[in-house]
């Protein structure tokens, strides 16, 4: 599985993970202790350096889908 660094430019981590999408979205439920608003992380599987092939996810976009996720997980519970 590839191996992904994970910064907000505060914190950061590495995260192995299927997709890029994925080792942010573990980064910030799992590891993270905060989100910064209006901000971005930046997603590498070269290293925390910035490089060309690093991958930006908008911290908004990535809060929206973790709501979607622990709302899925909710729900699963209530019928549980």
């Amino acid at each position: 599985m590839p191996k992904f660094y994970i910064t907000d430019k505060v914190e950061e981590t590495v995260v192995d993970a299927p997709t890029s999408l994925k080792a942010c979205i573990d980064a910030v439920r799992f590891r993270f202790h905060g989100i910064p608003v209006d901000g971005f992380y930046k997603v590498s599987e070269i290293g925390f350096e910035e490089h060309d092939e690093d991958i930006i996810f908008k911290a908004s976009e990535i809060v929206e889908i973790i709501i979607e996720i622990m709302d899925d997980e909710t729900k699963d519970e209530d019928w549980g």
